[in-house]
Parts: C-alpha cells; structure tokens; sequence
C-alpha cells in the first residue's frame, strides 16, 4: 500500500509540473540598466530570480508589476511598459544592483509583467536609468 501511495503521489506532482515558464522582452529601457529573469526548481514551485544590474549605485528605485502592456512616457526620452498593478521601492547595492526571489506555485497559470528603474538628482533635475521590460509567465 505504501508502495502504492508512493508511485500515485510521483505521478500526482508530475502533473502539477506540467506547463511552461517563460520570460520575454517587453519593452526598452533606457540609461544602461538591465534586468534578467530566471526559473529554478523548488519543491512543487519555481523559485523565480530576478536580478537588475547597471542601475545607479546606492540609490532608491522602484520595482514595477503589471498585468497589461502600456507605454508612459518619462524624462529623457525614457519609458515605462506596463501598467501600474503594484511597486515596491529599493535601494541599490554599491555595485548598482538589486536583486530578489519569490516562489510561482506550479499550479498556478499566470502572466505578469515587470520593470525597474533608478533616479538621482543632479544639478538641473532627475537622471533616471531603468531596465528593459519583461514578461514573464506560466502557462500550460
């Protein structure tokens, strides 16, 4: 029986792993940063590790999420390419990178979209870099 139990509970998850994880170019940014996305395995999730490089160092940035495609325009000739569902602010590192990691449930089929950015002060207004936009998903 528990040998039973063990093969019905492989072929279970398996199930679940169905599906496929992508990340896709979505937008330029401007400035030099660049943002990369990737997928690691993780128990029954994919662990998700996201890692902006070529921003401004030790200074504050946001993290942008949407649901859709958009284009806003910014200073210099810069752009936003998703709408605004939610962003979290940050700090770069003294290298002028940010980074983070969160868990996607296998079973979970779903699309986002996401872009970076960081902003300094300079004598006549604000120098800004942000990254490309990706978008990334999860689908069957």
């Amino acid at each position: 029986m528990i040998k039973l139990t063990s093969i019905l509970l492989g072929l279970s998850c398996g199930l679940f792993a169905q599906g496929n994880y992508s990340v896709t170019h979505a937008g330029n940014g401007c400035g030099g940063a660049d943002l990369t996305a990737s997928f690691a395995n993780l128990g029954n999730h994919k662990q998700m590790n996201v890692l902006a490089t070529g921003l401004f160092t030790r200074e504050f940035g946001v993290v942008i999420f949407g649901d859709a495609p958009a284009a806003v325009a910014l200073p210099n000739n810069c752009w936003v390419w998703t709408n605004l569902v939610t962003a979290h602010s940050f700090r770069s590192d003294t290298l002028g990178e940010w980074s983070f990691k969160f868990s996607w449930p296998l079973d979970n089929y779903a699309q986002f979209y996401i872009q970076v950015g960081t902003f300094r002060e300079v004598t006549n207004g604000v120098e800004l870099k942000t990254s490309d936009c990706l978008h990334a998903q999860h689908t069957r």
